[in-house]
Formats: C-alpha cells, structure tokens, sequence
C-alpha cells in the first residue's frame, strides 16, 4: 500500500468521526490516486460541527466511552506534589501585650530549666560527697583497735612497742585521769592501714603485758560502719586482683602464696 493511500484513508477516518457520511467521499483503488480536477468544480462544503453533536447522542455516547478511566492513574517524576502548610499559616497576629507575656514565660522557663539542672547537679555532687566521707570514716575505724585492761604503771611507749610489729602507727590515744595522773586502763591504736590493725586484732588479743593479759577488739561504734564495709567487700568480689604492700625483702613468691 502507498504512502498516499494511507493518508487517505486516515483522513477518511477522521472525517467519519466528526460525523461526515462516508458515502461522499469515495475511496480510491489500491495503487490508484485520484486528484480532484477543474472539471470536477469546488469540493462541497463540510457540515459545521454544531451539526455533527446534534445529528445524534451515539456520537456523543462514543466520545464519552473512548473518554473513561480505563486503569489506574500513576504519578510520574514531573507529577505535581502537595506543598507542605506553612508552620504558623492562619494564626492570629499578636498583640504587643501578648507578645510581651510570650517572651516572659520563655524566660520563666529557661530559669527554671536551668535551676532544675543545677538542682540535680546540687544532689548529686552532695550524694557523691557523702558517700566519700562514709567511706572515709568507715576506713579510719578499720584502722583502730581497742586495747583494754592495760596496767597503770605502763606507758604509751610501750603500748607502741607491742604494737609496731603490725604495721606502721599512726596514733596511740589514752585517757588519762588528771586527778590520778594517769591513764584509765585502756587506749586506742590507730594504724595507717586497715590490715595492721587486723593483723593485730588476730594476735594480741590476750597477750601478757605488764603483768596484765590485755584485751583487744573494735572500736564500740564500729557498727556504725558495717553497711558502708559490707558494700565495700560487695564492690570487692567484682575485682580479681588485690595490693600487697610492705612486702619483706627476704619473703618469696611460695610465702606470700600460703
């Protein structure tokens, strides 16, 4: 088939769709082209469109079927898209008054803001600091012992001797009566560590000195320390490893073992 020919017929088609009869216009031959001639006259005139909508309602009916949805409808790349509300759009302007009392309530509050930060800041470094004073005072009472029924005639020199082999003494503290002039028969020994004095809890309770057997123990208001010791000892079970310190030069790595 030619390229006119499928012109022709093409614009055929359009004419019947805009309602012209087809019997008017004659189809040529395949592989003949007719061409109108001077002879033949004018060509006759369309009919106007206003004609064609109101030859019938089936043309109209066929428009609007070929005019329905026939799927669902995609939005491509260039498809419009929802502008987002402005943040404030159809609010009411403030008066100067109202923005006055807006400006002082952000103030209120950041004021508060900080003052609850500052509070908590408070409570928590007092927190820290009495746990650390606690400690402080449960480990000082680990460093003293009681040392009972010392004769009268001994001397805080010789209550020192007894006790140094144990570790290094920080203070000896005896009651002394100023009617007497003498010491009230018992005395606190203060170590610079918490083992001396444990150390010597387990060896001179009931040792003879000055003809007298002494008697060593706690302090009384060691109890007093015993939640703060039994948290400490909790926290120590989590630690694998402990600090021996004032190792004798002459003991082996077998002695401190056993």
């Amino acid at each position: 088939m030619s390229l006119s020919l499928v012109f022709f017929r093409y614009f055929i088609a359009i004419d019947e769709s805009f309602g012209y009869p087809a019997a008017e216009l004659e189809v040529p031959e395949q592989g003949e082209v007719q061409c109108p001639s001077e002879a033949d006259g004018p060509p006759a005139k369309k009919p106007a469109l206003q004609d064609a909508s109101s030859s019938g309602g089936g043309a109209k009916e066929e428009g609007a079927a070929q005019q329905e949805q026939m799927g669902p409808v995609l939005a491509g790349p260039g498809a419009l898209k929802a502008t987002p509300p402005l943040i404030g759009f159809g609010l009411m302007k403030l008066t100067p008054e109202q923005l006055e009392m807006v400006t002082r309530a952000k103030k209120f509050a950041m004021e508060q803001s900080i003052k609850s930060v500052l509070m908590k800041q408070t409570i928590a470094h007092q927190q820290q600091q009495q746990k650390t004073l606690q400690r402080h005072q449960a480990l000082v009472l680990m460093c003293r012992v009681y040392v009972g029924s010392i004769s009268f005639e001994l001397k805080e020199d010789t209550i020192k001797q007894a006790f140094r082999p144990f570790g290094p003494i920080k203070s000896i503290n005896m009651s002394w009566d100023p009617v007497t002039q003498k010491h009230k028969g018992f005395a606190f020994v203060e170590y610079e560590l918490p083992e001396a004095a444990q150390l010597a809890l387990e060896q001179m309770n009931g040792v003879l000195i000055g003809g007298r057997n002494i008697k060593v123990g706690r302090p009384s208001n060691m109890p007093q320390a015993a939640p703060i010791l039994d948290q400490i000892m909790e926290e120590a079970k989590t630690y694998n490893r402990i600090y021996i310190a004032s190792v004798h030069q002459d003991l082996t790595e077998s002695d401190i073992q056993r």
